[in-house]
């Protein structure tokens, strides 16, 4: 289990796109040094932009959209919740 939260907390120096970016780089780690291990991801309060507002509607879609293309590393449209 990646609990998330996976982003610098120097919150208020990143933008949406070092978000996702960062998000993605420590996918493709995780994905190289454990090829054969499961990992399921989950989002912290950093993994948001901005942080701590974690609204699942309509304003964050492209930037959950864009994790969740990332996490088809892990989870396939059959696993996913």
């Amino acid at each position: 289990m990646w609990t998330g939260d996976s982003i610098g907390h120097d919150i208020h120096n990143i933008s949406p796109v070092e978000v996702t970016d960062n998000i993605q780089i420590l996918s493709n780690l995780l994905k190289s040094y454990f090829p054969n291990t499961p990992i399921i991801p989950a989002l912290g309060n950093h993994d948001f932009y901005p942080v701590n507002i974690q609204k699942f509607n309509v304003s964050n879609s492209e930037h959950l959209h864009n994790i969740g293309e990332t996490w088809r590393l892990f989870i396939d449209n059959e696993d996913a919740i």
